[in-house]
């Protein structure tokens, strides 16, 4: 039941219709046997690990705080942590770390969807009630939803209990303003989707998946659009998610904030993928700083910080790497943040703050976020190493190109993706830096907010590329 099925969207409509249709004491129930009837659509065995993951944390939390001693406490905290890392670490790496140091042998075991996530989720909940940061939730099928809601349970955004909890508490009645703005996201995420990253796929992959066949600017071209093919994959998965939860009354948070228009790499890390770097900075470096590894200093911990950050999205050496190469350039960031600003002074470029910026943000992504790219997109260490090759070793020359523009159907695929992010960008800009679009169409008479997205839909079953298996990239994660 993926998010760009028709089958999705009938289920959406169904369970919004039943949810609102029932008293509110039953609501949470209701919404708890829809994400599993949807988790179990994609195969009925990955039930079992979301339900192991939410009763090890549910019993966990609620023996730390009816503990009567801090041993009690902790006994509580290491078994949960030991189970659901275990659990993740058999699933999602073991394999990985098996194929790539030929110490362990591999084994037959499923890889959840969405494992990752949820994983995180419940891992939060459980460090926030032992620091009694928060209450633990004695309801189990409220507790459950949290877990599993299902907009969200697949590639997040990770959702930190103390913003979703209370909203499953809180009545709520139907809003058509919700109901329209949840459309608005859904098509949103479906043009981000269909019309971008989908288009962008087969070039990408006609190139990461050949890398002895292709050349320099060949090579740097695909790696650009692989970030571009990435970013709108993920963010029209998370539109979608905000979108359907919207249409309940939930309020998912934010993931995504313009993040290619960041004028430093630090700046972009709050811009990308939000939920998982506040996660990864909530529970990860601030809690290495006040222990015993803060003796590695600040740019010691970054580096460990955003290793961790690798290696979440996959066992692999290209995700260390990725990982790695994200956290040294944190640090020079950090550390070269007063040259810079004095070099500026100098130099009288801050006389023209505008123009900075736009050098910062021109330098930020063409150097400093598109090259890592590489190793993120690369399926195998061995592919990086060929491309690096290919792409450090030959003359850059249009010609590299020409595997595109000799093939009419990638030629067409680049040329709707690349009128789309023109068109998404200043969308962006209008939206952050002008006026609400959704607010705008939603002002209008309905007939005129009916036509709109009857339009939009219409564009994207059009330009879109409409497949039926067509999946999200971080579902894998």
């Amino acid at each position: 039941m993926s998010f760009t099925s028709s089958i999705y969207y009938l289920f959406l409509a169904f369970s919004v219709l039943i949810y609102f249709s029932v008293p509110w004491k039953w609501r949470h129930y209701l919404l708890l046997i829809s994400s599993y009837v949807f988790y179990l659509s994609f195969n009925p065995r990955y039930i079992a690990f979301i339900l192991t993951t939410t009763i090890v944390s549910y019993f966990s939390a609620r023996a730390m705080n009816f503990a009567a001693t801090e041993k009690r406490k902790k006994v509580a905290l290491y078994f949960a942590l030991f189970t659901e890392l275990m659990l993740l670490g058999l699933t999602k790496y073991w394999n990985p770390l098996a194929q790539s140091t030929g110490i362990f042998s591999p084994i037959n075991i499923l890889i959840p969807l969405g494992i990752s996530f949820y994983t995180f989720q419940s891992v939060g909940y459980i460090f926030d009630v032992y620091r009694g940061k928060l209450q633990v939730e004695l309801n189990f099928p409220r507790y459950a939803l949290f877990l599993s809601f299902f907009p969200h349970l697949l590639a997040g955004p990770i959702e930190p209990a103390q913003h979703f909890l209370p909203q499953i508490q809180k009545s709520k009645s139907f809003e058509a303003r919700s109901l329209a703005f949840g459309i608005i996201l859904i098509l949103a995420g479906l043009f981000k989707k269909l019309v971008i990253a989908d288009r962008l796929g087969p070039i990408v992959n006609l190139v990461f998946d050949n890398p002895k066949e292709h050349f320099g600017l060949g090579i740097a071209f695909a790696t650009l659009l692989a970030r571009y093919q990435i970013y709108c994959d993920f963010s029209g998965y998370t539109d979608i998610a905000i979108g359907s939860a919207m249409m309940f009354g939930f309020k998912l948070t934010e993931n995504f904030n313009r993040p290619f228009f960041s004028s430093s790499i630090s700046e972009y890390w709050r811009r990308w993928h939000m939920s998982l770097s506040t996660w990864i900075r909530n529970y990860i470096f601030y809690p290495l700083i006040i222990s015993s590894a803060s003796r590695l200093g600040f740019s010691g911990l970054i580096i460990v910080t955003f290793l961790a950050l690798g290696l979440w999205h996959g066992g692999s050496i290209n995700f260390l790497l990725y990982g790695l190469l994200q956290g040294v350039f944190i640090v020079i960031d950090a550390k070269t943040k007063n040259l810079r600003s004095h070099f500026y002074q100098k130099s009288g470029l801050n006389r023209y703050p505008r123009l900075l910026n736009s050098l910062c943000i021109f330098i930020t992504f063409f150097f400093i976020i598109v090259p890592p790219t590489l190793f993120f997109r690369s399926t195998h260490f061995d592919t990086s190493v060929i491309l690096i090759k290919n792409l450090a070793s030959h003359t850059w020359s249009f010609t590299d190109l020409t595997f595109i523009f000799r093939n009419s159907y990638l030629t067409q695929n680049l040329l709707i993706a690349g009128c789309s992010i023109v068109l998404l960008e200043f969308a962006d800009w209008i939206q952050k830096a002008k006026y609400n679009v959704a607010e705008y169409i939603w002002s209008k008479p309905i007939w005129i907010f009916c036509t709109i997205m009857i339009l939009c839909l219409i564009l994207i079953l059009i330009f879109g590329k409409l497949e039926t298996n067509s999946s999200f990239i971080y579902t894998q994660f």
